[in-house]
Parts: C-alpha cells; structure tokens; sequence
C-alpha cells in the first residue's frame, strides 16, 4: 500500500468522510420524507376521530364544550395543509436520491482508489485522474452535506476520530433530536392538547 504518499492518503480520507457524510444525508432526508408522511397520516386520523367522536356521547363526555372541539378540528386541519405544502416543497424524496447516487458514485471511486494503492501504483498520473473526478462527481450533484451529517459520521467511526463512545452516543441523540424533533412534537402536542382540555373541561 502506498503508505509513504501523503496526496493519496489525503485523497482516501476525504473520500471517505464525503461519501460517509453523504450517505447520511441521503438517510436522514429519507427518514424526514417518511416522517413527514406519517405525521400528516397522524394528524388527519385526529381529525377524523374528533369529528366522529364529536357526533357520539364520547366526545360529550370528554371535552363538554362543543365550539373549543370545532376549534381544534379546524386548527389540526390547518395544521395539515401547512405542514403538506412545506414537506412537499422540500422534495426530500429526489434530493435523498441524488445524494444516495452521489454517495455510490463516490464509493465506486474510493474502491478503485484502494486497488490501486494496495497494488503500489500510487502514481501522480493516476491519482490526479482519481482527484479530477473526485472534483467532478462533487460538481455534478448540487446537495452538499451539513456539519451534522459529518458529525454523525464521526460517531459512527468514532475509534477513527479518538472519541469515546460517550461522545459518539451523544453525537447521536444530538443529530437524532435536531432532525427529527418537529415531527414527534407535532404529533404528540394535539394529544396533549386534547387531553389538558379534557381534564378542564371536567
């Protein structure tokens, strides 16, 4: 392996955390789009159970006000059209593909990259080829990864980067939180809601 070349080992470690990051990136927009769809499904099926409970002695029993019912129905709908229109805008769905495509694009180079540092034909020749399309595959696909995706790729290799796997678990539930927060509280806050309402309402 052609360990007394610095550029190549420079070259093989930002390929490395490129397509890593990448891959996280792709994920995290694949998990916001399912997220995305589960929350709108959520809050539509509170809808429909207000409205039907609010036709039967359940809702009569649970909440006695009958216009703060029609009022949260019509606020969760709304809440519905906003958060469809947002999600949708956003296009998580094509965008985790590009990057998924970018990060394979990525990983094909950074194999092709080892073979020839395993077989010791590091030359300057083949590496700036490898680097030139490095340079071009970043160039061809427009979504970037964020400091956050980098982070977590960190904790993933968290031996590599000489951290503890307290740090790496803290990484985790970080990136965890910041991307996925929005969705579960829009979820569990028209429950809470629901149920404050309820107990005052008694």
């Amino acid at each position: 392996m052609c360990d007394d070349n610095k550029f190549a080992k420079e070259l093989d470690t930002r390929i490395w955390k490129t397509k890593g990051s990448r891959y996280n990136k792709s994920r995290r927009y694949k998990n916001k789009n399912r997220f995305s769809s589960a929350c709108i499904s959520i809050l539509t099926l509170y809808v429909l159970s207000i409205t039907i409970a609010d036709y039967t002695k359940i809702c009569s029993l649970l909440i006695r006000n009958h216009e703060i019912v029609t009022f949260l129905t019509i606020i969760l709908s709304i809440l519905i059209l906003v958060i469809s229109l947002h999600e949708s805008s956003r296009g998580y769905e094509v965008k985790a593909e590009r990057l998924y495509n970018c990060g394979n694009e990525l990983t094909m180079l950074y194999n092709r990259l080892r073979q020839i540092s395993f077989a010791n034909s590091c030359n300057d020749e083949a590496l700036t080829k490898i680097n030139t399309e490095y340079e071009e595959i970043i160039s061809k696909y427009r979504e970037n990864h964020d400091p956050c995706d980098y982070s977590l790729f960190q904790a993933e290799h968290y031996k590599d980067f000489n951290l503890c796997w307290f740090d790496a678990v803290l990484i985790r539930g970080k990136y965890f939180i910041s991307a996925y927060w929005l969705y579960f509280f829009v979820i569990i806050c028209p429950f809470a809601i629901l149920s404050v309402v309820a107990i005052l309402s008694t």
